[in-house]
């Protein structure tokens, strides 16, 4: 048995040595790796203020919109925090607000609904998407959630759909309601409603109560036993529980606490009556009514109860009607729910923009781009500095695989100048590899050392005499590693028998 120690420093897993003398082997003998080791450099990215740039829109004649990283150095281990500071971030980006008098709402309508989803998919590539969700009632949903036949839905598309009570008394509680099967978006998203008729006095009728909560509403509304929503399940709404009170004016729950404010209802009936609206715009969530001056209906205002920054949660949308079924109705239901989730859509109202209303979301096929640093772009497999794709859905897919997260579970050890009775499935073919390597993560380290040595044949028929061994250190996939430092590994050969 001979023993042969080789060693290399090159950083791409090439190993070779040229041998002083020749070494001899016998017919038919055969080796084993006995032990090696090896340091591996994870791919990193070190952003700093000169790279941590990424600009794109959504929409031609949109404002190019610009987001900066969070510093810091990624690699394997904590890549995930850097795609998701870029999703946060870019989410935060899609919608901005414009002023138009008093009335302040969402510039360019076709950002309504619109999230963005930055992840690596299957094939180890980081994809970034664009994707709308319609800004509808969702129908069958509203009508399937009903709690208890507490409520109907009736219309026949979305400009006709009402919801109203079953009851024939004023209910301050929320045993009343109905709610979205799917969370809200996440990008810039809206939940509204506009009440439709608002009849009557405190002592016959009662208001209504538009609110997300961040649990699933199934744990309070699904089955005959199921508990109903109370006020402590409520993370934000818009509360008009007793407009005809004394104190009827507009309220604001946040997490389960109701806070007063001075806003009354400006009009209660027809096309110019209010409009109440959660959204998440430019990383806030606003509580807003939208409802013209009684002194000038074609002066609409736009009234912010409350808001705060959004922390990407998952928020369900529920409605709530307190009134009596023959003097309280609420219409325009229109809930963007994530786009990523929800896939059934209906066709978006076009009826929004007249009194009170916010501008109505745009459908249509927009031109988006994205724009990268060098640096930024290579690192998560882009080749070129920009792309641009015209799409209701847009999805960037880079030419190459993300490098910092190739992980590997195993390396290979390949002779190149010795052939060996080995077979590789993945690449379906015979191959010369010599071992399968544990890869340790923890530490990026190549180790093994064996304490029962496996023998491959070589089968040589005749006695070779080499000057020089040629081998490869391979990931599981036969990409070529990014090594530092010296790798070393250790040979046995012996004659076939011995």
């Amino acid at each position: 048995m001979k023993l042969l120690r080789i060693t290399s420093q090159d950083n791409q897993g090439v190993i070779k040595s040229f041998l002083n003398q020749d070494l001899k082997l016998e017919p038919f003998s055969q080796v084993a790796l006995g032990q090696l080791s090896a340091h591996v450099l994870t791919d990193s990215i070190i952003v700093t203020q000169a790279n941590n740039k990424f600009t794109f829109k959504t929409t031609g004649s949109g404002d190019l919109r610009e987001v900066y990283l969070t510093l810091g150095t990624y690699d394997s281990k904590n890549f995930q925090v850097l795609l998701d500071d870029l999703n946060k971030k870019v989410n935060e980006a899609i919608g901005i607000l414009s002023t138009d008098g008093a009335k302040i709402t969402i510039t360019n309508t076709s950002n309504i609904g619109r999230q963005a989803q930055i992840h690596k998919g299957k094939d180890g590539k980081i994809y970034i998407n664009f994707k709308q969700g319609p800004s509808i009632a969702h129908f069958d949903d509203l009508k399937a959630n009903v709690f208890n036949t507490s409520l109907t839905i009736a219309g026949d598309k979305e400009d006709t759909y009402v919801i109203k009570s079953t009851a024939v008394t004023p209910d301050l509680t929320y045993a009343h309601s109905t709610y979205q099967t799917f969370p809200l978006g996440k990008g810039c998203a809206v939940h509204r409603v506009r009440i439709n008729t608002l009849t009557g006095d405190n002592t016959n009728n009662a208001g209504y109560t538009l609110s997300l909560t961040k649990k699933n509403p199934d744990l309070f509304f699904k089955g005959t036993a199921a508990p109903g929503l109370l006020i402590g399940d409520i993370s934000y709404a818009i509360a008009l529980p007793d407009p005809f009170a004394a104190t009827g004016t507009y309220k604001y729950i946040l997490n389960g606490v109701q806070t007063n404010t001075t806003l009354v209802p400006s009009a209660t009936t027809g096309q110019n009556a209010d409009t109440t609206s959660i959204e998440i715009v430019q990383g806030k969530i606003r509580l807003v009514v939208y409802q013209n001056d009684p002194a000038n209906t074609d002066e609409p205002h736009t009234r912010v109860l409350y808001e705060e920054p959004y922390d990407a949660s998952d928020l369900y949308g529920v409605y709530s009607l307190h009134g009596i079924a023959t003097a309280l109705s609420l219409r325009r239901m229109k809930f963007t729910s994530d786009p990523y989730l929800d896939t059934v859509y209906g066709e978006p109202g076009l009826s929004d923009l007249t009194g009170s209303k916010p501008g109505f979301q745009s459908t249509k096929a927009t031109i988006h781009t994205i724009n990268f640093n060098n640096e930024l772009g290579e690192y998560l497999g882009f080749q070129n500095l920009s792309y641009t794709l015209t799409a209701k859905y847009a999805s960037f897919r880079p030419e190459s695989i993300f490098k910092g997260n190739i992980k590997n579970d195993a390396f290979l050890v390949e002779f190149q100048n010795l052939q060996l009775d080995s077979y590789d499935t993945f690449v379906q073919q015979r191959k010369n590899i010599l071992a399968l390597i544990p890869y340790d993560d923890i530490n990026d380290q190549v180790s093994y050392d064996s304490s029962n040595l496996n023998f491959l044949d070589l089968n040589n028929k005749e006695p070779i005499n080499i000057t020089s061994l040629n081998l490869r250190l391979l990931t599981g996939d036969y990409s070529t590693p990014n090594l530092f430092g010296l790798t070393s590994l250790v040979l046995y050969f012996k004659p076939k028998g011995e």
